[in-house]
């Protein structure tokens, strides 16, 4: 529910945050995109590439995607200057993470 939908990713897709959430084994982190940062490349706690920049009118979605294959909605409460194919950094607020395990069943989460 909600638009966009929260991210939902495999831990295998992005280590740097299952570590960061303590979360071990093959379980996903779903991140709503409101608490997820876009920062200069190298900066954050993992590097992505943008997929897409699109333009709602007061809010900004960024789609960007990892070298694992990992894929994000950000959403900026601005206009960027952000195009297809920069490279970017991400920062996540990793206490608002949700964590789910391997069958999907929520295992922690700040909410």
């Amino acid at each position: 529910f909600g638009t966009p939908q929260m991210n939902v990713v495999a831990l295998a897709q992005v280590p740097e945050l299952a570590t960061l959430a303590g979360v071990m084994g093959d379980g996903a982190i779903g991140l709503r995109p409101e608490d997820m940062h876009l920062l200069a490349p190298g900066q954050g706690q993992f590097d992505a590439r943008v997929e897409l920049v699109e333009a709602l009118g007061s809010e900004t979605l960024v789609y960007v995607s990892t070298a694992r294959s990992a894929q994000f909605v950000v959403r900026l409460n601005q206009r960027t200057a952000l195009h297809t194919g920069d490279a970017v950094g991400v920062q996540v607020d990793v206490a608002a993470a949700h964590k789910f395990d391997s069958a999907g069943r929520v295992v922690g989460s700040s909410v």
